[in-house]
């Protein structure tokens, strides 16, 4: 596993996912993965890298450089095509902010549109 085209090969077999999976799950450009999987020169940044690891659930550091398990440990895989977001704050959406037509800088304008100057 001398390259990080080796060891992405191994994690897409190993997982029995494909190219179009890795990106569902919120990976690189498929240009991009083409271009770490053909181009050896090409050195891809960590952000590119990082997002690859994650939709593969491997370690970012198994995949830039080969060191350590290519698994993470005790971390679940979440489901082709879902993400997971953060709880919304139902309270928060029941309650609209007010209007703006009833703070000062709207009163003139308010005036105005009824037809009274004062």
């Amino acid at each position: 596993m001398n390259t990080i085209a080796d060891r992405l090969a191994l994690a897409l077999e190993q997982s029995d996912q494909t190219v179009a999976d890795v990106i569902r799950r919120g990976g690189p450009s498929r240009p991009t993965i083409y271009r770490i999987q053909k181009d050896l020169s090409y050195s891809p940044e960590d952000y590119t890298l990082q997002r690859l690891a994650e939709s593969l659930n491997i370690s970012f550091e198994w995949l830039k450089s080969g060191i350590g398990p290519m698994r993470l440990e005790g971390v679940a895989e979440t489901p082709i095509g879902y993400h997971v977001t953060p709880p919304l704050d139902l309270a928060r959406l029941a309650d609209p902010p007010p209007a703006p037509w009833g703070t000062t800088a709207f009163q003139g304008l308010r005036r105005t549109l009824r037809g009274g100057l004062s």
